[in-house]
């Protein structure tokens, strides 16, 4: 919970992540996931949970900006640890693939970093042009018209933000292989990793 609320904060423009204590954070992300546990709503409902739960005193698009930008880093964290485990497990796991090893990992790794390309591509002129054009429209609808461009533009202003948020987010499901692991050690299971 501790990196997945790290990798939260790392989700919010460096002038917006300060008007947040870690400690909510922490608290709103497990409120949020308590939320996504026992409501079918494909884990979106505890994401408008923590939304709600963010200071009213912070505007709101500034609010769900950070709960979705987190959403998309928690994904490519996701991508890139599956990826990686992947890797790992078939090149050691699959007595059939044992040749194909070594071109499976690289497939992994690869995959893995594929996310880079699109986190570079925010970095482009077009997308701070589109950003800055929408940021003249008005009310909530001109703010939910310009989610996209002001997302783009955060992670085109904030690049290394949304890169370790994302390894923030990728740590937290290892963190979760490596509770998994004690836990059977601790039951007297023999798993290796």
């Amino acid at each position: 919970h501790l990196l997945n609320a790290y990798g939260w904060r790392l989700a919010f423009r460096p002038e917006d992540a300060g008007r947040f204590r870690f400690r909510d954070l922490l608290a709103y992300r497990i409120m949020g996931d308590g939320v996504n546990y026992l409501t079918p709503s494909a884990t979106i409902a505890g994401e408008f949970a923590r939304a709600n739960l963010l200071s009213d005193s912070v505007p709101l698009p500034v609010r769900v900006n950070g709960v979705v930008a987190a959403k998309a880093t928690q994904a490519a964290g996701q991508v890139a640890f599956i990826s990686l485990g992947l890797g790992w497990a078939i090149g050691g796991t699959v007595p059939s693939l044992e040749p194909w090893s070594a071109a499976a990992r690289v497939f992994c790794v690869l995959s893995a970093l594929a996310a880079w390309p699109l986190w570079l591509s925010a970095r482009t002129t077009r997308v701070r042009e589109l950003a800055l054009a929408a940021r003249g429209a008005s009310g909530w609808r001109g703010w939910v018209s310009r989610m996209p461009a002001d997302l783009l533009g955060f992670w085109a202003d904030h690049p290394a933000r949304l890169g370790s948020s994302a390894v923030a987010f990728g740590l937290g499901y290892a963190w979760y292989t490596g509770e998994t692991w004690l836990i059977a050690r601790a039951l007297g299971v023999p798993v290796d990793w």
